[in-house]
């Protein structure tokens, strides 16, 4: 019988090998925890390694040693201190074990083209050497870089202290300390560097996660550094940029100089001296406009193509090849070429798809003829299984071993697919098995179905030919794609499904929005796994397309929408802040009046909120645009932008307790005054009301209960016409004792969670006041406490904060905002037998809703552990499990 050990946990602390116990700007100190090694069998040698960790000794011909490789922030300069204590080690014999003596050599590098090397294995060492390591070589720290403000090194550890091929014995650590130190303190990020895309980054790769402060999600700077001719054809997407809330820049490369020399200082000057770096570059032009770089990578041992790179542009924070901009490239022939990309771009961005059938079509080629094939179709299986699966994603593999042709991938995309995938042989004029050239690229119809073309083979994305493969695909006009994902050299076996893996995992479980950002994440991932290509591919990943781009994973279920209907539809001049109605949080919010942005921001608790940037001399038309990545689709509206009201009014604050005289004239637009205009002035326990006469004049009496704010606002014509805020003033003092939130279900505090009843507990200072609470899905309510201490009891049923304010006659308003969260978790955790032993036949675990319809469907490990790679709303499941040798068994 199968026995479930753990199933879903909320804010689950990471239980990996490496595990941060304290930290500071002067260093670190980590537990050790590696336990009993993995080994399994393989071809007549043992398999070594760590679970979770997939970084190994390098050295070729000789044995694959786990290693585990971690990335840390450093000073820039001054010493590093590294020491390990508290060590305890274990030695066991392979042979004892029942395991192959010999442990399996590293090999050497094998491209996905030409004749792969033959199985190398150093048996002069076998037979005569061991593996050994030196007190001072277990645990090292090796600095790599510096990535946006960020000074990168890589935390080495060396568990396994000695290994004998002749006798099978392996000792090494089982868990131990270690310390990290500097002389000097880590260097703080400057405040121009920070970008929400980096600092996404940087919180899923770093052992040790930064500790910053929250940085606004704007300013996005947007630079276009541009063929000179190209810019008409250039100018509808930098509108739409600029639209969507970007501060866009446009560059002719003739005003750079068109020298790589020249254009690299540019952008260096820029990053080094723009009040805030820029976060995208897009360079618009084939390498004869706008030149690229000689590649400086290779991979030791491995084969290689003379390659270009634009990354040495933009790894200008140092001198290494961490990127610190996010770029792309429109690799444009001439201004037409470039004016087909801009226009499928804002197609795709904008949403213009009448039938998007085809976003929930991904489609997976790979080849047969090659030993490494099966390779591409374990890495399919996996992002099928983990990210494109039903019911949201219908994926289509046309492999070639099953008897599907070039011509099949082609009718395919001419039907519509969102993604195509490939995996094997390639070169620069198209891909083998299946067949498929740059000609039958240009043969495509798929009009209005543009996908994203991931090309997981050797240099189909070498964009120093006059066209390669990868530029077929980008630059055909109303047909090909929407970008372009390719090698511009030789790429890898195992290494490139890797990076492949990685690029879904960073775009669906680690919530990269941009094809880029995912990436650059890929390819950081290498530095600790795979340390002998990371270099080479941060310079050989090609993307041709839009920098900023993100892809519809699967047909949207609903549409941002921006409300303006208590403005009737207008955006009022006057307001000296902003808050609209937005329907869904963490969305762009852009407010652009012609040449000009009114006012940017993001979406929160169920509002935009933004002072203007500027105000307009006169009335005229505004863009209200908003967008949210992957599953959304834009609202984008022209309105119109004009003073509503012109209004004099005195007292400008009221005094509370005592009868204020409130005297106000109020004008149209135009300066006609308002007749009848309703004029209230509301608040907590407040509410007066007037109407004006004939000449726009209206006078009410006015005494607050409450010291805080009041809402003045008039209404004419049927709509809304102003909204000022009073401050009430002159009321004494009281405090708020204590004030806790639980959501006792699911162990949750501090925060609101959407659907489940939530406890706030409080105390004040004096007896007998009203608690006022709104948000959350509730209209503004109220209960009376007669003593010091009350409780509330809450189910939120929006995303909306809950406002909880205490009012006492007399005193000032107390108010507490409580953030609403939908609650999440991760699918993960150990399948034991009901002794306590770790499953190893990879049961399917069956993850369901209680009505029996299926969430997803994970396979366990050797190991018995397993991960969904998602997160779920926090809910009762019910788990079914079956694996073979054992009944199946359902747990809720």
């Amino acid at each position: 019988m199968i026995a479930l050990i753990l199933l879903i946990a909320v804010g689950m602390a990471s239980s990996g090998v490496l595990v941060p116990e304290f930290h500071s700007d002067m260093g670190y100190q980590f537990q050790l925890n590696i336990g009993d090694l993995e080994i399994t069998e393989y071809d007549g040698f043992s398999h070594v390694g760590i679970f979770g960790e997939v970084g190994a000794t390098e050295d070729i011909g000789r044995p694959e040693i786990p290693v585990v490789r971690k990335i840390i922030k450093v000073p820039r300069n001054g010493n590093i201190y590294v020491k390990i204590f508290n060590v305890q080690t274990r030695t066991i014999s392979l042979d004892e074990l029942g395991f192959p003596k010999w442990i399996y050599p590293v090999q050497p590098p094998i491209p996905k083209c030409g004749t792969p090397p033959p199985f190398t294995i150093d048996e002069e060492w076998y037979n005569t050497a061991t593996y050994e390591v030196s007190s001072n070589e277990i645990v090292y720290v090796e600095r790599v870089g510096t990535m946006r403000g960020r000074h990168l090194a890589v935390l080495g550890v060396n568990p396994v202290l000695y290994y004998n091929p002749r006798t099978g014995e392996i000792k090494h650590i089982v868990s131990a300390t270690i310390e990290v130190s500097f002389d000097r303190p880590i260097d703080p990020v400057p405040r121009r560097l920070r970008s929400k895309y980096f600092d996404r980054i940087f919180s899923l790769f770093l052992l040790v996660p930064e500790d910053l402060p929250t940085e606004p999600d704007t300013p996005i700077v947007y630079w276009v550094i541009y063929h000179d001719p190209c810019s008409t054809a250039l100018a509808p997407l930098l509108e739409w940029k600029r639209l969507m809330g970007y501060n866009v820049i446009a560059t002719p490369v003739g005003a750079i100089g068109t020298t790589p020399a020249a254009i690299r200082d540019t952008i260096k000057d820029a990053y080094d001296h723009w009040p805030h770096a820029p976060d995208f570059v897009l360079l618009v032009g084939d390498v004869e406009q706008v030149p690229s770089n000689p590649g400086e990578a290779s991979v030791s041992g491995g084969a290689s193509s003379r390659h270009v790179t634009d990354l040495i542009y933009f790894t200008v924070d140092d001198t290494d090849y961490l990127p610190d901009i996010i770029y792309a490239r429109f690799p444009a022939a001439n201004c037409s070429q470039v004016q087909a990309i801009v226009e499928k771009t804002l197609y795709y961005e904008k949403y213009q798809i009448t039938n998007p059938f085809w976003l929930a079509k991904p489609m997976f080629t790979a080849c047969h003829s090659d030993p490494h094939c099966h390779i591409c179709w374990e890495s399919h299986r996996y992002v099928i299984t983990h990210w494109l699966n039903r019911p949201r994603f219908q994926a289509e593999s046309l492999y070639t071993r099953d008897g599907y042709t070039g011509s099949d991938v082609m009718d395919m995309v001419d039907s519509g697919v969102v993604l195509f995938n490939n995996c094997g042989h390639g070169n620069p004029n198209g891909i083998h098995e299946p067949n498929i050239v740059t000609s039958d690229v240009h043969s495509l119809t798929n009009a209005g179905k543009y996908p994203l073309v991931i090309c997981g083979s050797c240099l189909t994305a070498k964009f120093d030919v006059p066209e390669c493969f990868g530029e077929a695909w980008i630059r055909g006009r109303n047909k090909g794609s929407v970008g372009y994902i390719g090698s511009s050299d030789y790429a890898y076996w195992n290494v490139d499904e890797y990076w492949q893996r990685k690029l879904y995992d960073g775009l669906f479980a680690d919530s990269f929005v941009t094809f880029m950002g995912a990436m650059f994440s890929a390819s950081v991932h290498l530095m600790t796994a795979y340390t002998r290509y990371a270099h080479y591919y941060f310079e050989i990943q090609q993307f041709f397309g839009d920098p900023s781009l993100w892809l519809y994973w699967g047909i949207p279920e609903e549409t941002l929408k921006v409300d303006l209907s208590e403005w009737s539809g207008v955006v009022p001049l006057g307001v000296p802040e902003y808050n609209i109605p937005v329907s869904h949080d963490d969305a762009l919010v852009s407010f652009t009046r012609g040449e000009g942005r009114f006012g940017v921001g993001k979406s929160m608790g169920g509002y935009v909120s933004f002072t203007p940037e500027f105000i307009p001399d006169s009335a005229g038309s505004i863009w209200v645009v908003a967008t949210k990545p992957n599953w959304y689709i834009p609202f984008i509206k022209k309105t119109y932008n004009e003073y509503l009201s012109i209004a004099y009014y005195s007292p400008e604050s009221l005094r509370v307790g005592v009868d204020n005289v409130f005297d106000i004239t109020i004008y149209n637009g135009d300066t006609v005054p308002f007749d009848t205009a309703l004029i209230k002035i509301t608040g907590f326990c407040l509410s007066e009301s007037a109407y004006t006469d004939s000449l726009g004049h209206a006078t009410m009496i006015v005494n607050p209960p409450f010291e805080g704010i009041a809402e003045l606002t008039a209404y004419a014509g049927g709509r809304r016409v102003m909204r000022k805020d009073l401050v009430c003033y002159g009321a004494a003092s009281w405090s708020l004792n204590h004030f806790s939130v639980t959501v006792p279900d699911i162990r949750m505090y501090d925060t609101l969670a959407l659907g489940h009843e939530g406890i706030i507990t409080f105390d004040l200072s004096l007896p007998g006041y009203i608690c006022y609470y709104e948000g959350a899905g509730y209209a503004r309510d109220s209960i009376l406490i007669s003593s010091n201490a009350g409780t509330l009891r809450v189910v939120p049923t929006i995303r909306k904060p809950l406002k909880v304010s205490f009012a006492k006659a007399g005193y000032v308003i107390l108010t507490v905002t409580v953030p609403v969260l939908p609650a999440i978790g991760p699918f993960k955790g150990v399948l034991v037998d009901t002794v306590g032993t770790p499953i190893t036949t990879r049961p399917y675990l069956y993850l369901l809703r209680p009505t029996g319809d299926t969430v997803t469907v994970v396979r366990a490990n050797w190991d018995g552990s397993f991960d969904a790679h998602m997160k779920f709303p926090c809910d009762t499941y019910v788990v079914h499990l079956s694996g073979f040798g054992y009944y199946d068994t359902s747990y809720t």
